[in-house]
């Protein structure tokens, strides 16, 4: 599977007035679960471009101080008028642990809600 570089920087803290300072800097905050604890971080909003608006499936290489940590995309949040992004939630992946499969993402539009969801169709993996 393809993989997309997100270069990011971990944060401090955690709460409503920080992570609307971050927004308004153009910054995106984001979440690894997955791990031992989860790791906030945040990205610049268009480094998400190439990870989020194709129809193709890639695992995100996250380079936060240092370290690397291989993930995919696990949910995502959208402003419902501006259609930015608003928060970003990644699954941290395993060496150790087999991968669930790969296929294409489609992004559905629920206009009740003005809300999106991210749907990926998985297909298994040939391990031969």
């Amino acid at each position: 599977m393809k993989s997309i570089t997100i270069k990011g920087s971990k944060r401090e803290s955690v709460g409503k007035v920080s992570t609307k300072a971050l927004r308004n800097a153009g910054k995106v905050p984001c979440v690894i679960y997955g791990g031992d604890q989860p790791v906030h971080f945040s990205a610049e909003e268009k480094a998400f471009k190439n990870l989020v608006y194709t129809p193709n499936v890639y695992t995100a290489a996250i380079e936060l101080d240092g370290q690397t940590f291989a993930a995919i995309l696990q949910d995502i949040q959208f402003h419902p008028v501006s259609d930015k992004i608003l928060h970003v939630d990644f699954y941290q992946l395993h060496d150790d642990k087999p991968k669930a499969g790969h296929g294409n993402a489609a992004r559905l539009s629920d206009t009740r809600h003005s809300t999106y969801s991210v749907v990926i169709c998985m297909q298994p993996l040939s391990l031969t």
